[in-house]
């Protein structure tokens, strides 16, 4: 039986050795409880803190989330390569098969073949501008043009030829709209201060057109006859000349000019030695004097 007496060693103490002994309580030491809302919040930011602040350990996907995951960033892969691939084809998927030929860009190798121009004349009367007059000069009321016009007036040269003022290759002969009548473009190429250059000639109002689109044509050839637009204006070929290499028809009348050359002063400026010109060039295989023809 358990005393209350203690050991042999503490003789300071009084005891009854058949007093039985107190109950021994056991104290449980346990950690320390946290509320639960502390305990939530406390386990949310170790799920969110960085491995610098509490150590863990990376989660390794093993088996089907892995598979989940590597199958997903293939089909994003798949998804973002075909987008792009859309983005950038879309433009030339939806281009039409016809571009109207205001609108198409010649090929650099177009431009290469043309034939070079060496020297350029009027384009009505003589090849030095005889026997016709300029009734609306360039830039005057906005005019981007020349309207030429036979000495006689009126429609005085209805019907007269209309010529390609120098070698090259006709762009656009067709209708160019209200107000136009039949329109014919030509592009030309010329070397000047030692570089080729690109310009075009466009009579427009004409009545009948002698040449089609992609035909190449000589300086002095007949390509039209001068016309009344449909019966709008009095017979006259408005001329212009042009840096584009687009056989856009355009307004007639503009305040910018950008782009638009004074026809006159470009052709006086390219006629050639004085001693080269000798008239009209006339077409390949004809004669000056058809009787020599027999």
């Amino acid at each position: 039986m358990a005393t209350s007496c203690p050991t042999a060693s503490n003789f300071s103490t009084r005891c009854d050795p058949m007093k039985p002994a107190p109950p021994v309580t056991r104290i449980r030491i346990l950690p320390e409880v946290q509320p639960p809302r502390t305990r939530s919040a406390r386990r949310k930011f170790v799920n969110f803190a960085p491995c610098s602040v509490f150590p863990c350990r990376p989660r390794v996907l093993r088996g089907k989330p892995m598979k989940k995951l590597v199958a997903l960033n293939v089909v994003a892969f798949a998804v973002g390569l075909v987008a792009a691939l859309w983005f950038r084809l879309w433009p030339e998927l939806t281009r039409p098969k016809y571009v109207a030929p205001a609108f198409r860009v010649p090929s650099p190798l177009d431009l290469a073949s043309l034939p070079t121009a060496v020297r350029f004349d009027f384009p009505l009367g003589s090849e030095n501008g005889a026997m016709s007059y300029n009734a609306q000069r360039f830039t005057e009321n906005r005019h981007l043009g020349d309207d030429l016009n036979g000495i006689g007036g009126e429609d005085s040269d209805l019907g007269d030829p209309i010529y390609a003022v120098a070698d090259g290759r006709v762009l656009l002969a067709r209708d160019g709209g209200p107000g136009w009548g039949n329109v014919v473009i030509v592009l030309h190429a010329y070397l000047e201060n030692g570089g080729r250059k690109y310009v075009q000639s466009f009579y427009g109002h004409v009545e009948t057109m002698l040449v089609q689109a992609g035909d190449e044509v000589r300086r002095g050839q007949q390509i039209a006859t001068v016309g009344t637009a449909d019966g709008r204006y009095p017979a006259h070929l408005h001329f212009e000349m042009r840096e584009f290499v687009t056989p856009f028809v355009g307004p007639g009348y503009r305040e910018n000019t950008r782009g638009w050359l004074d026809p006159t002063a470009f052709i006086k400026a390219h006629r050639g030695a004085p001693e080269d010109d000798v008239g009209r060039a006339l077409p390949a295989g004809s004669s000056a004097f058809p009787d020599d023809a027999n």
